[in-house]
């Protein structure tokens, strides 16, 4: 996939490898997210990634994941909402945990 910043599920592609009994290595860009420790400004995108191998049994091996926290549509939702976000979850203008 190139040139997304989103794209859903990356199981989807590494399902399909599996299917062809490959292995598989799935990346995306994102845009800056949150800071690098001890950071206030976001410079680090959520970096999402997901792999696949076979395992030659009945499951084989499947990781979809972000290197963040949460999803920042959540803490959207939660803004509109005027809902709390759970305790360091995210900074400040000042990079302090709120």
């Amino acid at each position: 996939v190139r040139r997304s910043t989103h794209f859903g599920c990356s199981a989807h592609y590494v399902l399909q490898a599996l299917e062809a009994d490959m292995l598989s290595l799935v990346f995306t860009n994102s845009s800056p997210a949150l800071p690098p420790h001890g950071g206030a400004k976001a410079l680090l995108g959520a970096s999402p990634f997901a792999a696949g191998a076979p395992s030659g049994s009945e499951h084989p091996l499947v990781l979809d994941m972000s290197t963040t926290v949460t999803a920042r549509g959540k803490l959207r939702l939660a803004s509109q909402r005027g809902e709390p976000i759970p305790e360091g979850v995210g900074l400040d203008r000042e990079g302090r945990p709120t």
